[in-house]
């Protein structure tokens, strides 16, 4: 399994903190997404007053990023019948 994450990211395993395999419900709101439709996907867009605010920002998504393992989740179709 893990060869087949690593070969999809591109990148080294020792990156790869874990594999789970997705819920039936998990997989639902997947296929909804992935079809075109819109569905399921949610977008924020905001803007900062200046560039300095920017850099801040960035900063501090990274820092929760390094720290908070859901921010770090990737999805991964191993099979064409279920994802991890």
């Amino acid at each position: 399994m893990y060869e087949r994450i690593t070969a999809s990211l591109h990148i080294d395993r020792a990156k790869i903190q874990g594999g789970y395999p997705c819920n039936p419900m998990q997989e639902a709101l997947i296929s909804l997404s992935t079809a075109g439709s819109g569905a399921y996907i949610k977008q924020i867009v905001s803007s900062l007053a200046s560039e300095k605010d920017m850099n801040r920002f960035r900063s501090a998504i990274k820092d929760m990023a390094k720290t908070t393992a859901l921010l770090r989740t990737w999805t991964v179709q191993c099979d064409s019948v279920w994802f991890i």
